[in-house]
């Protein structure tokens, strides 16, 4: 895998080359190199992912789109979103007041009631979050990651996709009760299996919502996740062929308890902010409603 540095050297292109077809930033905007490029993933046909976080949605995507194309090499794969501040505040706003609930202590004998953000805004924090700034007018996105706390992504992150993992986990064993249904139950139990993943991998700060780079990214923190016993998750997420439903609705369990357990372990020695909610919703404390995950309303 490409570093940056390996990345534009590979395609005969520099960070000057990109910087010098952006039109100039105005107060608080900011360009971000973004994707698996910014984030070490890289292989020499990846694409380029900027995001231009702009004061107007009419910022000229595609007119930079294109002279950007028009200097890089033939054949290059170039993406740049648009996203206003409006927006990116919306979303921020959304994940903070959401966060906050989350670390609020659940009142006594009642239901904790927690909600998630969806995937489109989960896509946007993670990229506000570890984008790299290519041009920026002064503190623009670091005043975004420091006013809505986007450093506790990753303790959200692990909430969220632990409360997804037990609804999946239950939906597995459940659906393997029918006899007449054998690939419902595999299909649940693989996705349970990514959200465990994706959940471990949040408790070290990683926060990449794309399926595709899970096994990558488990594979690349092996040694510090030999507490959670990496082999046994990618098993989950990758089940045997030959295995019975059963089978492996009884391992998604008995792996589940023991990541589960480890998490709320790891939470609370780390004094993660949402350490006890984390807790709460595990199946022994029956005082959570998770909800499904929601897009922001801007």
């Amino acid at each position: 895998m490409l570093g940056i540095t390996q990345y534009l050297a590979c395609h005969r292109i520099s960070m000057d080359t990109i910087q010098g077809y952006v039109r100039p930033l105005g107060d608080g905007e900011c360009l971000l190199l973004v994707g698996s490029v910014a984030e070490g993933l890289a292989n020499p046909e990846s694409d380029l992912d900027l995001l231009l976080l702009a004061n107007d949605r009419d910022a000229g995507e595609h007119e930079l789109h294109g002279d950007m194309l028009r200097a890089m090499p033939e054949g290059f794969d170039l993406n740049i979103e648009v996203i206003t501040h409006a927006r990116a505040e919306a979303v921020c706003r959304f994940f903070l007041h959401n966060l906050n609930e989350a670390r609020r202590p659940a009142a006594a004998g009642a239901p904790r009631s927690l909600t998630f953000v969806g995937a489109d805004e989960l896509r946007l924090l993670h990229r506000l979050r570890t984008g790299i700034p290519l041009i920026a007018s002064a503190n623009s996105v670091d005043t975004l990651r420091d006013c809505y706390a986007l450093h506790a992504l990753p303790d959200f992150c692990t909430l969220q996709h632990v409360a997804c993992h037990l609804r999946l986990r239950a939906d597995a064993s459940q659906t393997v009760q029918d006899a007449g249904d054998p690939h419902t139950p595999l299909v649940m139990s693989q996705l349970a299996g990514q959200h465990l993943i994706a959940a471990v991998l949040a408790s070290i700060g990683e926060t990449n919502p794309n399926p595709k780079w899970l096994l990558r990214l488990l594979r690349d923190h092996r040694r510090m996740l030999q507490t959670f016993d990496p082999d046994r998750l990618i098993r989950l997420a990758l089940p045997g062929a030959a295995s019975s439903a059963r089978d492996i609705v009884d391992e998604l369990q008995a792996v589940s308890e023991m990541t589960l357990a480890r998490l709320v372990i790891e939470a609370g020695r780390a004094g993660s902010p949402t350490a006890v909610a984390l807790s709460d919703l595990l199946p022994r404390h029956p005082r959570v409603l998770p909800a499904e995950p929601v897009d922001c309303v801007v």
